[in-house]
């Protein structure tokens, strides 16, 4: 994991990592170690978030170790991505991307983007 990539632990790191951040855009990965389409995307968050860290907060959450965060969010298929701004889950898309659909999905959120 890099220092622009928070890994989320439990459920009461989620609400203070995510729920309760006012500050940045933040998209959460969720994922599993097993599942392939997310250990292809793994690098692209990563080069996401280093060209982007002072627009985006990038948190990885592992839906096994973490069951019920990803019932809350209904999280029925990985890797799944959610946008959340001021605690607020904005923006969800499902399934493998590449990274400029993934820069363009955010830059939906983010203004000025550039």
């Amino acid at each position: 994991m890099t220092k622009n990539i928070i890994e989320i632990n439990d459920e009461e790191n989620f609400k203070q990592e995510v729920l309760l951040s006012k500050n940045k855009l933040i998209l959460v990965d969720f994922y599993a170690d097993w599942c392939g389409p997310c250990r292809q995307l793994s690098p692209i968050l990563v080069e996401i978030s280093e060209e982007l860290s002072d627009k985006i907060k990038i948190v990885k959450i592992n839906i096994e170790k973490n069951v019920q965060v990803a019932t809350d969010f209904k999280i029925q298929s990985i890797p799944t991505l959610i946008l959340f701004s001021n605690g607020d889950a904005v923006s969800r898309e499902v399934g493998g991307k590449s990274k400029q659909d993934i820069i363009d999905w955010i830059s939906n959120y983010v203004t000025p983007y550039k």
